[in-house]
Formats: C-alpha cells, structure tokens, sequence
C-alpha cells in the first residue's frame, strides 16, 4: 500500500515538471519568435516613420527624403546590430527591462546621437513650412500660434490648422498681389475667415494680396476682405464689364452706323436711307425727303453708312428683320427710321421733240427702332422731262414733292 502511494506521488510530480517545462518552452518559443520578428521589422519600420514624418513636415519628395535617409541611417543600424550583441534575453511576456548599457559603449552613443539628432530634424523642418502648427486669430489682429490645438489664452479662441497664407505670414514672407478676373465666383473665404488682403488707391482700385501684411508702396496694413468690399468688388468688375462689352459693340457698330449719333431729349431724330440697287445716286430724292421730314418738325440725321447697304442689312430690315437694328442699338440713336428704295427708267419721247424722260419709283417706309414697329409707308410713283436726264430726274423729284409732304405728315411719330 505504502509502495503504490509513492509510485503515485513520483508519477505526478513528472507530471507536474512535464507541464512546467512545456509551458517554459512555449514561453521561450513566443519570446524567441517575437525577438527576430522585431529585429526583421526593425529598419524598414524605422525607415519609413522617419520618412514620412520628415517629408510631410518638409514638404520635400518623399523618394528623396527616402533615399537620403537610407544612407544617412548605414552606420545607426550597424550600432544597432553591434549593440544588440550584447544585451541578454529580458523580453519575457512582452514586457522589456530597460537596461544603462546603451550608454556605456561607443555603438549605444551612437544609437543615442541619431535619435537626439532625428528630434532636432523634426523640430528644423517643422519651423519653415508650419504645415503642423495650429493658429488663432485674436481680435487685436495678432495670430497666436502653437504645436498642437488648445486655446489663445488671452481671448479663449480654438486655435484651427494654419491655412496657407497664415504660413507664409509667419514664415515672413511679404504679401503677393493676386489678380481676380471673376469677384462673384472667387473663394474670398474660407471656413469663415478671409484668404485675401487689399489696399484700396484714392482713384478707388482695389489691388489683391494672398495674405496679411503692409502695402509695400504706402506701408500701411492691408485690410482682410469683407462682405461690403466683395459686393463692391462685383459691382466694379459687372460695370467695367458692361462697359467694355459696350465699347465692343460700339467698335463693330461703328462699320454700319455713326456712332457718334445719339437721341436727345426734346428733338425727334429720324435716320434716313434712300438706296438702290443699280449704280444711280438718289441725292435729290433724299433731299427731298428730308426737306418734307423737317417741315413735320422731324430732325434727319444720317446714321446709316454705306456698308449698312453693301452688307445687305438694309434689305433684311425691309424684310421685317428687326435684329440688323438690335444689333447696332439703333433704338437709343434715333426716333424714327425713314428707308426706302429708289429707282428711274429713262427714254424718250418723239411727240415731245425727243424730250427725255424720268421714271421715277420710291417706296418710302417708316420703321419705330423702340416700338419695333412700322410707323408708315408710300409708294410714290411719278414721271418727269427734260433735255437730258438729270434735268428729267430734277423734274421728277420736283413733281413728287406734294406726295413727299403727304407721306411726312401721315408719319405715326409717337
């Protein structure tokens, strides 16, 4: 009985040094496997954390912030194999005991010196771009900047991201002037604050900078944009537009029309254009019209230039198509719009000693530029005689002008 109670005790005391040296063993495996796990991961790791932080802080190439700091970083990984000869197995359960070996031999200084070096980097790149500092604007116009979000502590205001042009304000560098061709449609804000500065001349210009500063001619502080001073900016930019269309339209009117001719209150201006499709001048015909106009109390004018026929304008206006005189804003030029065509037959008669003769035909329209409508028409058809054919067309011209006057008269002016 005694022999099977120790045969007992000795099998579960093996037991016991089995289970124990099984779980050391294991402990041994996970410490071992985790070891040369990090050692493997080590460089590239420590790589590429180096990298992005100094090419994000920088603003430099990330493959050439790599590739320098692969070389750079040769002899810091020969330390760090140099060194972890010497430092015995303390990673147990993943907690590693901090030993003062690294500081009593040459390769932990060394160890020592790159990560000293590496927090100095970070700090340098990070004073030029300030791409990771945090501004607040206070009220007396300052910008209260730090390392990290927080607070100015006199006003109490959440600092935010620095935005670009507070960067290069704090960088010191001077104010740019920008041009803005399109006010209604640039960003003059953003997230509530204001991303442009200006100046304004005695001759009211606005001149645009990209951030605060002082104006380098008159060294006076440059005003962040408001609401009022973007509504005035839009006005200007629609007027100097307007204006500029208008000059335009001016240029391509001046072909066709006078510009020089322009309605003026208390006088009824009528634009008056006899043509004809032949090679004959109908001077007479037209100074008889205007003769029998101004007897109505009518001012002819003449708009119209020789290219306003040539072109063909003045027949697509007879043909109803009022877009010829939207075009040339005839309707702030004149009143009234006198166009017709004219044309003669000449011959000859025996029974009247050879006597030549003058077939005169016009057909007289009136047209309202500002009504877009006809005002009045005849057609007046009329024979004359002479010795020759402009003492027939004299004569013609003469015995047309009772139907002149008529057709001056019956004229709808208002």
């Amino acid at each position: 009985m005694a022999s099977d109670l120790r045969s007992n005790s000795v099998r579960a005391v093996r037991i016991a040094l089995i289970a124990v040296l099984v779980v050391l063993a294991g402990l041994a495996f996970v410490t071992i496997k985790r070891y040369f796990s990090a050692r493997l991961r080590l460089g590239p790791n420590i790589v590429e954390d180096v990298t992005d932080n100094l090419a994000n802080r920088s603003g430099l190439s990330v493959y050439l912030v790599r590739g320098i700091v692969i070389v750079v970083t040769i002899p810091f990984f020969i330390a760090i194999v140099k060194f972890g000869r010497r430092i015995p197995l303390f990673w147990i359960g993943g907690i590693w005991k901090p030993r003062l070996w690294l500081y009593t031999s040459g390769w932990g200084i060394i160890i020592v010196l790159y990560i000293g070096f590496y927090n100095f980097a970070i700090y340098w790149v990070s004073q030029g771009p300030r791409y990771y500092n945090w501004c607040a604007h206070t009220p007396d116009g300052r910008i209260f900047v730090r390392d990290s979000p927080g607070k100015d502590p006199i006003y109490g205001i959440d600092a935010t991201p620095c935005p670009a042009q507070d960067i290069g304000f704090l960088r010191g560098d001077g104010p740019k002037t920008i041009q803005i061709s399109d006010a209604r449609h640039y960003p003059f804000f953003s997230y509530g604050r204001p991303t442009v500065w200006y100046s304004k001349s005695d001759n009211g210009q606005y001149v645009f900078y990209d951030r605060m500063g002082s104006d380098p001619t008159t060294n006076e502080p440059l005003r962040p944009v408001d609401q009022d001073t973007v509504t005035a900016m839009i006005h200007s930019q629609d007027s100097a537009e307007a204006s500029r269309v208008g000059q335009a339209r001016e240029s391509q009117a001046g072909k066709y029309v006078n510009v020089g001719i322009s309605r003026r209150p208390g006088s009824q201006q009528v634009a008056l254009l006899l043509y004809s499709d032949g090679a004959e001048s109908f001077g007479i015909a037209e100074d008889a019209v205007g003769k029998a106009l101004v007897a109505r109390g009518l001012t002819p004018v003449a708009l119209f230039r020789p290219a306003f026929v040539q072109d063909g304008k003045a027949r697509e206006l007879l043909a109803g198509d009022w877009r010829p005189l939207d075009d040339l804003d005839v309707r702030n030029r004149v009143n009234l719009i006198v166009i017709g065509t004219a044309s003669v037959t000449f011959g000859s008669s025996p029974e009247l000693d050879n006597l030549v003769s003058a077939h005169v035909r016009l057909d007289l329209n009136c047209l309202n530029p500002v009504k877009k409508q006809t005002c009045g028409r005849q057609i007046i058809d009329i024979v004359g005689a002479g010795f020759n054919q402009s003492i027939a067309l004299d004569n013609s011209i003469d015995r047309a002008k009772p139907q002149l006057q008529a057709f001056a008269q019956s004229l709808q002016v208002n």
